[in-house]
């Protein structure tokens, strides 16, 4: 068994994904006097910011403990995808929010997190193809 390194893209995709779960419990958007969540605030979406967060931490659990190389390679291929999807649709909700709210920090942090999820992703795909 060849004994697996953890990369800083692995790293990277786990801690944006760690934050951006948290985030959802952050302010995103204000409506009047109030301010909504990401999980006050959507529906669909909601679900591609909660699969994207926990396959970023999914990619580097899968390193730690799995034997072959083939379950992280393929979070880390669903993960570009999905993670790239949710990145363009929070860039969407930010030019266009809901409601026609006020965007407040918590989207921008869910959109930092969403393309650190991304760039993590990338940047573990190209270190497998390099071993």
């Amino acid at each position: 068994m060849k004994e697996r390194h953890v990369t800083s893209g692995e790293v990277l995709a786990a801690l944006a994904g760690a934050v951006l779960i948290a985030d959802l419990f952050a302010p995103w958007y204000r409506h009047g006097a109030t301010g909504d969540t990401a999980l006050h605030a959507f529906s669909v979406v909601l679900g591609f910011l909660i699969v994207t967060g926990l396959l970023g931490i999914a990619l580097l659990v899968t390193t730690f403990w799995q034997r072959s190389v083939a379950v992280p390679v393929g979070i880390e291929v669903w993960l570009s995808v999905i993670s790239l999807v949710t990145t363009i649709i929070v860039i969407v909700r930010l030019l266009d929010p809901p409601g026609g709210g006020h965007v407040r920090w918590g989207a921008w942090v869910g959109l930092a997190c969403a393309a650190g999820v991304f760039l993590g992703a990338g940047r573990a795909l190209r270190a497998e193809s390099r071993d």
